[in-house]
């Protein structure tokens, strides 16, 4: 399967749009990986709160 353009075949005009559309959404993929990113961080920490308290409340209950 060689789906792969011929770029030696394009006029430069249609290199350069081309060019820019792919930075453009290289960009823009990059910017939302981000945000993931920082969700996700931002998930983990509040799991582990949520653990921590959950492991603090359930030692409290265990009888001795």
């Amino acid at each position: 399967m060689n789906d792969q353009p011929n770029f030696s075949t394009w006029e430069r005009e249609t290199l350069d749009k081309f060019a820019q559309n792919a930075y453009t959404q290289i960009q823009a993929q990059q910017d939302a990986l981000e945000q993931l990113r920082g969700d996700l961080r931002d998930a983990m920490n509040e799991l582990r709160k949520y653990a921590s308290a959950s492991s603090i409340n359930n030692k409290r209950l265990t009888p001795r």
